[in-house]
């Protein structure tokens, strides 16, 4: 056992190969102290040669901005849950898209969690395209199906593709 200058307890154990010290470490911009890892400038890169495990026994992982909470990876019951801490503020999911970077869908927190797609939505069933019709597909399979669509001059159409009828509507 060593004595620092500052009367910190500073242990080697070189059969573990392990370094034990009383208070905080520094090297560079960089403290290690306690539970907490401060760098004073810069970023901090974790960079391992295998996977990344956080594994945090309270069930949370929180973002903070400036000491702010803005979102947080949350075990609920087994459930992954996703939120944005901050009130009326979107989750955005974005992607690159050739060259470019586009957010291909908005959870919109001030509109109780309206879902905006980028483009069309497809399910099983029903689909919807870029240019806002609504098709729904017969539960039967097939290429037959309805649609409903605006045109530009505020005409509603609903569509049945297996008859080739349509009902417009106009305002």
């Amino acid at each position: 056992n060593l004595t620092s200058t500052n009367g910190n307890l500073v242990t080697f154990d070189r059969g573990n190969l392990s370094t034990s010290f009383s208070g905080s470490v520094s090297t560079g911009n960089m403290t290690l102290s306690g539970q907490e890892i401060d760098v004073s400038s810069g970023d901090l890169t974790l960079d391992v040669a295998g996977n990344l495990l956080l594994n945090a026994d309270g069930g949370g992982i929180y973002f903070q901005d400036g000491g702010t909470l803005i979102g947080s990876l949350q075990n609920s019951s087994s459930n992954f849950v996703i939120s944005n801490e901050v009130a009326d503020k979107d989750i955005l999911f974005k992607g690159i898209d050739g060259s470019s970077v586009i957010t291909m869908l908005s959870l919109d927190a001030s509109a109780a969690g309206a879902a905006m797609f980028n483009t069309s939505v497809t399910a099983d069933d029903f689909y919807t395209t870029a240019s806002g019709e609504v098709r729904a597909y017969r539960p039967s399979g097939g290429s037959s199906y309805v649609s409903l669509y605006m045109d530009s001059g505020e005409t509603a159409h609903l569509y049945n593709s297996w008859g080739g009828k349509k009902l417009s509507f106009t305002r």
